[in-house]
């Protein structure tokens, strides 16, 4: 059999390619509900700063909805992506214009219903951390991961295919595996978890806790020591009293984004270091123990208070990476899923 009948009567043609109508499908709610998410994200991570500023870390109601809500569609939209990555292509691109409409102060949701802060607080609690550039990070490097994650299944199923030396096979045209199992084995990167899957799991997770770490670590220098404006004139007066990190939240968004894409091989480095060291610390942690104790942000140059500025930022960071690290797993599922349901029902083909 030449390579092209092979690749005309493989059961496993067409699997990995997306047909028009789950295109429009993602595309389409990725497009309604992307501004829903990362407005109220945006609006929980102003609303918790404002309340931090004054002593009240855990009093914002509306930062657990909106956190909640958030968290909820953003993950809905990256679960979609396992028949098309359109709708991740569509919520990079939202979250780039909402992340400049943060930076100028406005948000896509109707943020006077759900709290008090004005516009000048928006923009003055998204321009110390370059939150809105870190959240276009983790899209984006979420965003290649699951593009790359289908375009490395189907590479895999047309080298099998057509007998290539790289899939593992004698020779260019040489016959594919006649076996099933055979054949799983050679694409067992979109099928099943190998020893290369492991190494590569291992080797994800080191790096995505210390990328992490350096992550938060910029969060919090880059975060202001001193509230004190903050009682007179809201999250505005930090504006002219501290000076922003801003190479710090550059590098916070950039070692973030290459966490995000890093679930291209796995998602459980993104995962361990989502909830683990950013959400259960900065939601849980710090919070219960800063009330409790007592030791909440007061006025005055404070290391505690710098903590508790980037608290609600490190969380909103944490759950979005949690969230769309789904889209590259959920679509390597699917395509394990359907590339065995394939060879399964013609391993001789």
């Amino acid at each position: 059999m030449t390579a092209d009948a092979t690749r005309t009567t493989s059961p496993t043609t067409g699997i990995g390619v997306p047909t028009r109508v789950q295109h429009l499908r993602s595309g389409l709610f990725a497009f309604f509900f992307t501004p829903i998410a990362l407005g109220m994200l945006g609006l929980a991570v102003t609303d918790s700063q404002s309340v931090a500023a004054v002593g009240q870390p855990l009093s914002s109601s509306v930062s657990m909805a909106g956190l909640l809500i958030s968290t909820v569609l953003l993950g809905l939209i990256a679960v979609n992506a396992d028949e098309s990555p359109t709708g991740m292509v569509v919520m990079t691109a939202w979250s780039l214009a909402i992340g400049v409409l943060q930076l100028l102060g406005h948000t896509p949701v109707p943020a006077e219903l759900f709290s008090s802060v004005s516009g000048s607080d928006t923009s003055a609690s998204m321009l110390w951390c370059l939150y809105p550039v870190a959240v276009f990070a983790i899209c984006l490097g979420a965003t290649l991961a699951t593009v790359e994650v289908r375009r490395r299944a189907v590479t895999a199923l047309s080298q099998v295919d057509a007998g290539n030396p790289a899939a593992g096979t004698e020779g260019e045209g040489a016959p594919a595996p006649r076996d099933a199992d055979a054949r799983l084995e050679v694409v067992a990167d979109v099928y099943a978890p190998g020893p290369a899957h492991y190494r590569e799991r291992v080797f994800v997770t080191v790096s995505s806790v210390i990328l992490a770490c350096v992550a938060v670590t910029a969060l919090v220098w880059a975060a202001p020591s001193d509230t004190l404006p903050v009682a007179a004139h809201g999250l505005a007066g930090l504006v002219p009293a501290h000076p922003f990190g801003t190479l710090a939240g550059l590098v916070a968004a950039v070692c973030l984004g290459v966490v995000a894409w890093g679930t291209r091989w796995s998602l459980f480095g993104a995962e361990v270091v989502a909830v683990f060291l950013m959400v259960v610390p900065a939601y849980l942690v710090l919070p219960v123990w800063s009330t409790l104790s007592g030791r909440v942000a007061t006025p005055g140059a404070s290391v505690l208070t710098s903590l508790s500025m980037a608290a609600p930022v490190v969380t909103a960071l944490g759950l979005t990476l949690a969230a769309l690290g789904l889209g590259a797993h959920w679509t390597r599922r699917r395509l394990r899923e359907d590339i065995a349901h394939a060879l399964r029902a013609h391993p001789a083909d």
